[in-house]
């Protein structure tokens, strides 16, 4: 498959998914919010269009979780998620889940290989996720990371609230703070800002909830690491949803060796730190970052 960047400023607007679709499209592909982009699919619409063209829509649903949408309830026909992140919660199981929608019926000529399975109907791809992926790649939980990403499902809309607002909180304080910076070149990027370009949409779609991933521009990558190191209560692991606020260098880390038009279109930049915000006390949170940016600007003023 040829990579094909997406227009620029583009990202997830449903006009740039309909300037791709051709006569060889199988099906559109979308995530909730781009990560660590941080664009809005507006996941009805972008159902509209891809039935429009008799194309299922698959959405990626892990950065949001049930808990902020419910994406087949919006048109789409398959939802992935990665419970991994904020449906585990802890860190300490892998796992995904499919959500199938009850779909008008699958194109059995554009998908040849759900025909042996046309008489479960909507559920036809389902049927074959069961009967073949599940038996031929063995991607079944173990009991073990089951029972563990039960113990994480419980406080799933507990910990949602506290991460979302405490991401809300901590973008709105670094944004005043690269407002009055001298250096223009930083900046904070979020769903929840109204100064990001997707905000009404996310606060009608999430229900005025924005997710706990927001990222922040630095100026230059020795900043991006030179704030990394200076704070104290984030950790630098790569993984997000935790219960525990994570920090990382994608350009160095995740895409170290994605292309540089990979990077574009993921909005990654070599000042780039993206931040996924845990539960901890706000106050904490707002002064360990505070005293990681006066330290970054004071070395490099």
């Amino acid at each position: 498959m040829k990579y094909v960047p997406a227009a620029s400023g583009a990202e997830n607007r449903t006009e740039a998914f309909s300037a791709c679709i051709t006569e060889r499209t199988k099906l559109l592909y979308t995530e909730t919010i781009g990560n660590p982009r941080l664009d809005v699919a507006d996941i009805a619409s972008l159902a509209r269009l891809a039935h429009a063209h008799a194309l299922p829509l698959f959405v990626d649903s892990t950065v949001t979780t049930p808990y902020l949408i419910q994406p087949i309830k919006l048109g789409a026909d398959v939802v992935i998620h990665s419970t991994s992140k904020s449906i585990n919660g802890n860190g300490n199981s892998i796992g995904g889940i499919v959500i199938v929608g009850k779909n008008d019926g699958w194109d059995m000529e554009m998908f040849p290989k759900l025909k042996e399975f046309s008489s479960f109907g909507p559920m036809s791809y389902l049927a074959r996720l069961r009967a073949r992926m599940a038996t031929d790649f063995g991607s079944s939980w173990s009991p073990f990371n089951a029972y563990l990403t039960g113990i994480g499902l419980d406080t799933l809309a507990l910990r949602m609230e506290r991460s979302c607002a405490n991401a809300l909180a901590l973008a709105q304080v670094m944004e005043k703070h690269f407002n009055t910076c001298p250096d223009e070149s930083m900046s904070a990027n979020y769903p929840g800002l109204e100064s990001s370009p997707y905000h009404s949409l996310a606060k009608k779609q999430f229900q005025n909830r924005y997710g706990s991933m927001l990222t922040l521009r630095m100026g230059t990558r020795e900043k991006a690491f030179r704030f990394i190191n200076s704070l104290n209560i984030a950790l630098n692991v790569s993984n997000i949803g935790d219960a525990r606020t994570l920090v990382i260098h994608p350009w160095s880390t995740i895409y170290l060796h994605a292309g540089e038009d990979e990077k574009a279109n993921a909005g990654v930049t070599e000042d780039l730190v993206r931040v996924n915000v845990g539960i901890e006390d706000i106050d904490d949170l707002q002064e360990d970052f505070e005293q990681a940016l006066a330290n970054t600007v004071d070395k490099t003023a």
